[in-house]
């Protein structure tokens, strides 16, 4: 699955972030998954995040959360520059649409939060997933249909997209200037074009695989933009 020189630290990290969730989780884990951009040839050092799928056999408890916390400090004091986002999915839910379910536990932005997962058979990972531990990843229920795949983009981008993109034209507002940044463009530019084409393509793709896709399919007007992405 790795095909890029940053495979080597890529498996470290993962490795790590694996033991970590082990060590506290235990008889309750059934596998940890790198999944994605990842596994995709398109990971960079101190510039991807590294994304996780845990799934365990029983909801994860407020007291489990608090030594996951702890676990994950020294982790992010190592690899400061390396941002990691993990879900932790019971396996009970596989398979249920988002309705059925409470919300589950994340960590994102370096704290574990809860949110509402959109697809629980989650987008991608059954064909481009990695297991770093546990089982195997087609003993579980995540196959995906493409009309599954293509909903779980359409919503992402007519509710988390839209209501970004409504902030940041208040050009006199927090993510008004973020959106001036490089890193804005890029994070912004990289992501919508993926979706795009999972739109358009019913699959996924790595984030230069989505910019070299849209250089064919977009206007020549945002030739440009697309270039400040890929730079």
């Amino acid at each position: 699955g790795f095909e890029n020189g940053n495979s080597q630290m890529l498996m470290h990290i993962s490795e790590q972030v694996a033991n970590a969730v082990r060590l506290v989780i235990k008889s309750n884990l059934i596998g940890v998954y790198l999944t994605v951009s990842a596994v995709l040839g398109d990971w960079h050092y101190r510039k991807s995040d590294i994304d996780f799928t845990v799934v365990t056999n029983n909801s994860i408890s407020r007291e489990t959360v608090t030594l996951l916390e702890k676990q994950m400090k020294p982790l992010e004091t190592k690899h400061p520059k390396v941002k990691l986002e993990i879900q932790y999915i019971p396996v009970s839910i596989l398979g249920k649409c988002k309705e059925e379910v409470e919300p589950i536990l994340a960590y994102h932005d370096k704290k574990h939060i809860y949110h509402i997962l959109i697809l629980i058979r989650l987008p991608g990972i059954p064909k481009y997933g990695v297991a770093i531990w546990g089982a195997p990843i087609e003993k579980l229920n995540l196959k995906t249909t493409k009309d599954e795949l293509f909903s779980y983009f359409y919503e992402n981008v007519n509710t988390y997209w839209a209501a970004w993109g409504s902030s940041a034209a208040k050009i006199f507002s927090k993510k008004g200037f973020l959106s001036f940044t490089d890193c804005a463009v890029e994070w912004c530019v990289c992501d919508l074009s993926r979706m795009y084409y999972t739109l358009q393509e019913k699959d996924i793709t790595s984030k230069s695989g989505a910019l070299e896709y849209m250089m064919y399919k977009s206007p020549q007007e945002y030739r440009e933009i697309l270039k400040e992405a890929q730079a």
